[in-house]
């Protein structure tokens, strides 16, 4: 049996480590220093960097999707602060990484907060579509079958 389905721990040491795990999430429970964001072109000479340091990383996504049914459904008239009109709304019947959310937030620290909002929009615009779209009428069999708890 190999080492990793014992238990069994082990001690790594090294002068530098690299954590590839998306949001430094094995650093900071090692205690590690970590950067986070997009540096300062000065800081490493990269000419393609922003001129200044940003706090902007890669969007959190959560995951769902509406199944055609035979009968028509109904979905809440939701008001969760989220102003979708006919140019803003997200026209589909599934979603996984095109509505990501949390860009400027911390991924490990404020990850509850990411996922609800990203829950919130999710449902909001599922609202919009099924009550308020020009196209409503479209989505009149379509129920909403799943939104993951998890994001990624």
């Amino acid at each position: 049996m190999r080492k990793y389905f014992t238990g069994e721990k082990t001690i790594y040491r090294a002068k530098l480590f690299a954590d590839c795990s998306g949001d430094a999430i094995l650093a900071r429970l090692a205690g590690a220093e970590t950067a986070y964001g997009r540096e300062a072109e000065s800081e490493y000479g990269e000419t393609l960097a922003p001129k200044n340091a940003q706090k902007l990383v890669m969007g959190h996504s959560i995951r769902w999707y509406a199944e055609e049914t035979e009968e028509e459904s109904a979905f809440p008239d939701l008001d969760w602060g989220f102003d979708f009109d006919e140019n803003s709304y997200f026209n589909c019947t599934s979603g996984d990484w095109e509505q990501e959310t949390g860009f400027t937030r911390d991924m490990v620290n404020e990850i509850e907060y990411i996922r609800d909002y990203g829950l919130r929009a999710i449902f909001s615009n599922w609202s919009y579509q099924k009550n308020h779209c020009r196209e409503k009428e479209k989505f009149a069999k379509y129920k909403l079958k799943w939104a993951s708890a998890l994001g990624g």
